[in-house]
C-alpha cells in the first residue's frame, strides 16, 4: 500500500520513473519526507542554493551550514525563500 501511495506521488508531480534496461532511475530530483502517518513529496530543480546543499530535512525545518558564510547566506535571503529556490515554482 505504502508503495502505491509513493508511486501515485511520483506520478501526480510528473516523475514518473524512467524504466532503462539496467535498472529502473528515478526522472527527477525530489525530496521525500516520511512519518508514520504521511508522507510529503518535494521535486526540487536543483540541489544547491548557491554553496548550501539543501537535503530533505530543509523542508522539515533543519537547514544545515558548514561555516558562518553559509548561515549568513541563509540569514540574507530566508530559509523560506531558500527552500522556494530550489523547489519548482521560483
Amino acid at each position: 500500500m505504502l508503495l502505491a501511495f509513493y508511486s501515485a506521488m511520483l506520478e501526480t508531480v510528473g516523475l514518473d520513473p524512467v524504466k532503462r534496461p539496467d535498472g529502473i532511475y528515478q526522472s527527477g530530483p525530489y525530496n521525500l519526507l516520511v512519518t508514520g502517518k504521511w508522507m510529503l513529496l518535494i521535486p526540487r530543480s536543483r540541489e544547491f542554493f548557491d554553496a548550501v546543499s539543501i537535503n530533505g530535512l530543509g523542508y522539515a525545518g533543519s537547514l544545515f551550514v558548514k561555516n558562518q558564510q553559509q548561515l549568513a547566506l541563509i540569514e540574507q535571503h530566508g530559509p523560506m525563500s531558500v527552500l522556494t529556490e530550489v523547489g519548482f515554482g521560483s
